[in-house]
């Protein structure tokens, strides 16, 4: 398994702590602490290679025992078809199904699981028709079924995870296609695999397309978006859906306003509002295709861009959707961005307080994610990537937080020695702070060195600086003993030194210069270098 640390300060959210990089729960108050820094190190749990399939674009879903199930959307050895696998809490990795086409091809959606403790799925193709189908399988691979294949009548290339609703009936999105309907339908499937639609889409002011699934309201309507069409931009929509078929649109995308194509789903807030990511354009996208948003829909209606991409460092192209985090703020993914290969952010629940979590790295460790984020029971955040791996044809990341040691740092790299006191030496005073308080005593290791003779002055403390727990400041003093009247300057220099429990900051070293009491016989005596 490949892993690489990025560096990152993460504020906002306090976390119990033993020792570096043991996360072990989280903190609810934080009066009187300042949040710790959180980095992330990733680990690829799997590469996969093409055998074992290849180019993953769905969201994991996490199993009792800590496993997570997943998609391919491609590779096998049964014909590029897809498959279904599982990777352990251990990181052991299995195909759990490989698809050959007539029970169902090209999974590009993840799993939810069933009331029986099954796992259900779609295929963007295959099946008796060859358009798609809806699949069960359990959690170890047994009990394979293909529930139902797409046909001509009722809808084509389901694109999108199904959601269990509270009637205990699965409602699902297709894509496209049929000869009722080009534009993607909404259907209802019954736990023992019944199919009926609800509503086709008409294209137009309904939008077409349909690739983010759905969610299930508070009225308990159906909830989701149509990736095109809908309006002069043909930017997409968000639409509502009864359970009884009557349908409504809640929003038509302008692509330079709100973006263009939501492709991820959609997710609701404590406040009643829709959340959700479109992949394109947007207010800050000078590109359309390095653009996209995460919006907020409010029950009224009226929508608000909370954070507008551009492709920069920050992340650009939302192909997947929201997930909420532990903490009640929300994770996302970027395909491209950062250093090329996506990104994992974060916002507020309220959409402020943006935060680049991690930027991938590519090949061999993960790159371009398609799909969100999961935040596991341990508190990683695990997914699939579209490309990167050891053979670039996708992966399994996890992406570990912990939290790093401070960094410590001179408050000042240059000082100038002060006048001499009443007993003729003149006293020096270094800051030096750590980046956050800690939790236990650190001592930092202090060399010195420099011109002046060591027998001229003395450092207290000699050798070494210490933080009590809770501390992020102390003072190192520097005692000239009698500067002589007439000599050149000389320099003292202090360094830091990295240890296991203090990594070095932004100014490791501070140098101390002697100036004489008579600078303008100094500058006679030593030449114009001298001030």
């Amino acid at each position: 398994m490949s892993h690489f640390t990025s560096r990152l300060q993460r504020a906002g959210r306090c976390l119990r702590v033993i020792g570096i990089g043991t996360i072990v729960g989280l903190v609810s108050t934080c009066v009187g602490a300042a949040p710790l820094p959180v980095d992330y190190a990733e680990t690829v749990l799997h590469s996969f290679s093409g055998f074992d399939g290849a180019r993953p674009t769905g969201e994991l879903v996490e199993t009792d025992d800590g496993a997570v199930l997943g998609t391919t959307s491609s590779g096998g050895t049964s014909g590029n078809f897809g498959t279904v696998f599982h990777i352990d809490a251990d990181g052991r990795h299995t195909v759990l199904h490989e698809f050959a086409g007539s029970d169902g091809a090209n999974p590009n959606a993840g799993l939810v699981r069933g009331p029986d403790g099954a796992y259900y799925g779609t295929t963007g193709a295959g099946g008796a028709a060859g358009l798609g189908t809806v699949f069960r399988i359990a959690a170890d691979g047994s009990g394979f079924a293909n529930l139902h294949s797409f046909g001509d009548a009722d809808g084509a290339a389901p694109a999108s995870s199904l959601m269990l609703a509270s009637d205990g009936n699965f409602y699902g999105t297709t894509f496209c296609c049929g000869s009722i309907s080009t534009s993607g339908s909404v259907f209802r499937m019954t736990p023992a695999g019944v199919v009926s639609n609800l509503y086709r889409l008409r294209g137009g002011v309904d939008g077409s397309g349909v690739y983010a699934g759905l969610v299930e309201g508070p009225d308990g309507a159906l909830y989701g978006a149509a990736l095109t069409e809908g309006g002069v931009d043909n930017a997409g929509t968000v639409f509502r859906v009864t359970k009884a078929g009557q349908f409504s649109v809640l929003h038509t995308f302008t692509a330079t306003g709100g973006g263009s194509g939501p492709s991820g789903g959609l997710l609701f807030g404590s406040d009643g509002s829709l959340f959700g990511t479109t992949a394109y354009a947007g207010p800050a996208a000078s590109d359309f295709n390095r653009g996209g948003t995460v919006f907020r829909l409010a029950p009224n209606g009226s929508l608000s861009v909370l954070r507008g991409f551009s492709g920069d460092a920050n992340g650009g192209l939302l192909f997947g959707g929201l997930s909420r985090a532990a903490n009640g703020r929300w994770y996302g993914t970027t395909f491209s961005g950062g250093s090329g290969n996506g990104v994992v952010y974060s916002l507020a629940n309220d959409g402020s307080d943006f935060r680049r979590l991690y930027a991938f790295r590519g090949t061999p460790l993960a790159a371009n994610p398609y799909a969100g984020v999961l935040e596991s029971r341990t508190g990683d955040l695990v997914g699939t990537s579209f490309a990167g791996g050891q053979a670039g044809m996708g992966s399994v990341y996890r992406l570990r937080p912990f939290t790093p040691a401070p960094t410590v740092s001179f408050a000042s790299a240059a000082l100038d020695t002060p006048p001499a006191n009443l007993r003729g030496d003149s006293v020096t005073t270094i800051g030096v702070t750590l980046s956050y308080a800690p939790t236990s005593t650190v001592t930092v290791p202090v060399t010195v060195g420099g011109s002046e003779p060591a027998s001229r002055y003395r450092v207290s403390p000699a050798g070494s600086v210490t933080f009590a727990p809770g501390q992020t400041t102390a003072n190192i003093t520097v005692t000239v003993t009698a500067p002589a009247l007439l000599q050149c300057e000389r320099t003292i220099e202090l360094t830091l030194a990295p240890t296991a429990t203090a990594l070095l900051g932004p100014v490791p070293t501070a140098t101390v210069t002697i100036r004489t009491p008579a600078p303008l016989l100094t500058r006679l005596l030593c030449g114009r270098q001298q001030p």
